[in-house]
């Protein structure tokens, strides 16, 4: 993956996003329908993900594993890790308007992509000898999961609209 694919990912994955909650109104964004979230707490852990991304990308840069992967022996581990923090995120912002919700997500994707934007090497595969296991750990590594559509289509499907 080049730096300029993942820049227009992050940029079409925005709008993409926010496009899926037009129109939506602050109590049907705080209704929950994928077990303990709904679109509030979609856009919770989107927005939190952005900036544990880029500490990730810092993580890399420097050939050091990032927080996320260390001492997770395997991908069992790795998901409970994930859905703890997570919960963390989500309860860190619990009494948080939509409005600052909305706020956060649009400042933290723009930091993120002004971040990879001037930080990342232009082949985001690139080798810093991480790895996870025998596992390298690059930069399009970590962004090869597809995660912002996989919630742009759960919402599109709640409302119906897929």
């Amino acid at each position: 993956m080049l730096k300029g694919e993942l820049i227009t990912r992050l940029k079409v994955d925005y709008f993409a996003l926010l496009k899926s909650i037009e129109g939506l109104s602050k109590s049907e964004m705080k209704k929950k329908w994928l077990g303990k979230w709904g679109v509030r707490e979609i856009l919770v852990h989107i927005a939190a993900w952005d900036l544990e991304s880029m500490k990730a990308i810092e993580y890399i840069l420097e050939g050091k594993i990032p927080d996320l992967f260390k001492g997770a022996a395997g991908f069992a581990i790795l998901s409970k890790r994930v859905n703890e923090m997570n919960e963390v995120f989500i309860k860190q912002r619990q009494g948080w308007s939509m409005d600052k919700i909305l706020e956060e997500l649009k400042e933290n994707r723009k930091k993120l992509i002004e971040y990879v934007r001037k930080k990342c090497p232009p082949n985001l595969g690139k080798d810093f000898k991480v790895r996870w296991g025998k596992t390298p750990i690059t930069i399009a590594f970590f962004f090869d999961y597809p995660h912002d559509a996989i919630h742009i289509e759960q919402i599109l499907k709640w409302r119906e609209l897929i």
